[in-house]
């Protein structure tokens, strides 16, 4: 909060920003109700009755004239993200971000900026790019011109809102939280009108706090009714929800009995192996665009947190097998092969084609001689199904 007299004997100009962000730590910390006190005494015995005032401007996330430390001050002017008016002051336009690049010499970086930085929709314009990030970014390609981009805005807050969000048991929001990354959109009802007290008392709410947050932004091009498409804008901030997201499913599989799936492993059991694959996949947030990979990241994070040690992609044989897993105290190893399948029904064709690689390329015999037991194991994945198809003995 900053304050100055625009010259000696004049009423000065009161300039707050971000005058929601006490209160935000406040209800996240478990003493709002006393935060919300405080800053109705302060913002009130400066702002109602204030002889010394010529005007006062007020920068948060919420609706300022809606929060309940205002009650009893008028005459409020609140202009939000969703108006038209002064939508190109909530951030860069692209045309200052093109003068600024040209200014800097960085013209030849314009992608990257547009890529991470971007796609931010205000009342009727678009492309509005976060201000923290471009002179950020554009400051440190001045120390260093190969500088890539990356999440600055991630550090300036904990994501709490992201994470709530995320902890959540609700399948919906999973599913909506995965179409997201996935780069689609989102129908909800928006609810401006919010107060912090109740964000978290409805799935909306929350929704609108991300949108109000700049995590999410509307489509541009949608019809107006009673319902708002919303979409992730640029990869930064895609990038924070993947980053909490891995945070949460680590988090997660620490906690998993893994005594069930250890157990089905070592015995072969392609139907119990398929089950318990298929319940943790449809009880995990997941998104689809690094296909194979990420089915494979997958199953490594699992197969970790159960307890096992292993290797990937090391050579073995005539070639590298996705997952090998050697338990010399008995004698026995396990080989993995991930595909993806092309659609359900492809599942147990593309399953049994990992064991079919196994077997070709003679993985096992990369193995240590003391191995006398060998479990090959083709799973192929298809969205949030499973096909798990078992050769013993191999």
């Amino acid at each position: 909060m900053s304050c100055f007299k625009i010259s000696l004997g004049e009423p000065a100009i009161l300039l707050i920003d971000e005058y929601d962000t006490p209160i935000t730590s406040a209800k996240q910390n478990g003493y709002y109700e006393e935060m919300i006190v405080f800053m109705r005494n302060m913002l009130g015995a400066a702002l109602k009755t204030n002889n010394y005032l010529k005007f006062a401007i007020l920068t948060g996330c919420l609706r300022i004239a809606k929060e309940s430390m205002f009650t009893g001050l008028n005459n409020f002017s609140c202009y939000s993200i969703s108006e038209s008016e002064y939508a190109d002051k909530f951030g860069f336009t692209e045309t200052e971000v093109d003068s600024l690049l040209e200014l800097a010499g960085f013209t030849d970086k314009k992608q990257d900026f547009k890529e991470w930085y971007n796609g931010y929709n205000f009342g009727n314009v678009e492309n509005i790019y976060c201000p923290w990030d471009i002179l950020t970014h554009l400051n440190r390609l001045q120390r260093d011109s190969n500088a890539k981009p990356q999440t600055y805005w991630n550090n300036t807050s904990d994501n709490a809102i992201v994470k709530i969000l995320i902890e959540n048991e609700s399948i919906e929001i999973n599913k909506k939280i995965e179409t997201l990354i996935s780069g689609k959109a989102i129908k909800t009802k928006l609810n401006e009108d919010l107060t912090y007290d109740i964000i978290y008392k409805n799935e909306n709410n929350v929704w609108t706090l991300l949108y109000l947050t700049g995590y999410l932004t509307k489509v541009s091009t949608q019809k107006v009714d009673e319902y708002t498409l919303l979409y992730i804008p640029n990869k930064e901030v895609r990038t924070i929800f993947l980053d909490v997201v891995a945070s949460w499913f680590a988090e997660k599989i620490t906690k998993h009995d893994w005594q069930p799936l250890r157990e089905a492993l070592w015995q072969g059991d392609a139907e119990r192996v398929q089950t318990l694959l298929t319940r943790l996949l449809y009880e995990t947030i997941s998104y689809y665009d690094s296909a194979e990979s990420f089915y494979h990241g997958f199953l490594v994070g699992l197969l970790r947190g159960a307890g096992f040690e292993l290797t990937t992609n090391e050579e073995y044989g005539l070639g590298r097998p996705d997952i090998c897993i050697e338990d010399l105290e008995h004698g026995r190893a396990m080989i993995i092969e991930v595909k993806l399948a092309s659609q359900a029904t492809e599942l147990a064709r593309a399953a049994q084609a990992g064991i079919r690689q196994i077997v070709e390329k003679k993985y096992a015999k990369g193995l240590p001689s003391c191995i006398t037991a060998v479990i090959a194991l083709g799973i192929a994945f298809w969205k949030k199904e499973v096909c798990v198809s078992v050769l013993n003995n191999v």
